[in-house]
């Protein structure tokens, strides 16, 4: 498969990464069976009065802050939602990789790597305890588009990152995902893709890049 911006085996200066589906299993089952439980809502309901309604895009494009999407949450489900349960629910989501966490790690010092995930505020000041490899191995270079106010797959969004990481030619810089739309924006920003399918994949990509 043709990489956008150049043929595969270019030398590249950054590598980013996506979170959810890539860094670690994202399972919205158990993140709206577990927040049932703590809300007395049928998941259905949450998802629909939150997710399906557009109130959680809005938070992650960062329109909405965290309290302000929060209470928008508990007056949308008509029971309450505090920090605390939004965050126990997000943690029941998540299972680190661990092969693409370490291939990661195998990255650092040799280019420059990032994460770019859209999510909301609440995710941004919490992930260190959400997820405390991801704050090791790529922090300060974590980026939440809630916070950036750029979102996947907006091109512009990969090109704020890009600035972000000391201003990295797209021609240098590959971006992984496990979403085709997310890379379709990558790519039209000028960026290298891997759509993500496992680890195995991904080193051999890295490889025939010279990582």
């Amino acid at each position: 498969m043709k990489r956008a911006g150049g043929p595969v085996g270019a030398g590249l200066d950054a590598v980013i990464f996506d979170m959810d589906g890539v860094l670690c299993d994202y399972d919205f089952e158990a993140r709206m069976t577990h927040m049932a439980r703590l809300t007395g809502c049928a998941p259905a309901a949450i998802e629909a009065a939150i997710y399906a309604s557009g109130w959680d895009d809005r938070s992650d494009r960062g329109e909405i802050g965290g309290e302000d999407y929060l209470r928008g949450c508990s007056a949308r489900l008509g029971a309450e939602v505090t920090r605390e349960a939004w965050l126990h629910a997000r943690a029941r989501a998540m299972t680190p990789k661990l092969e693409v966490l370490d291939l990661a790690r195998g990255l650092a010092g040799r280019v420059a790597i990032g994460v770019f995930t859209n999510n909301n505020e609440l995710l941004a000041e919490n992930l260190s305890d959400l997820f405390p490899a991801v704050h090791e191995i790529f922090a300060p270079h974590v980026f939440v588009s809630g916070v950036l106010k750029h979102a996947k797959p907006d091109p512009a969004a990969f090109r704020h990152v890009l600035a972000k990481l000391g201003g990295i030619a797209p021609t240098r810089a590959l971006f992984i995902d496990d979403s085709a739309d997310y890379l379709a924006g990558a790519a039209e920003a000028g960026l290298h893709t891997h759509l993500f399918t496992d680890a195995r994949g991904l080193a051999a990509v890295l490889s025939r890049h010279g990582l």
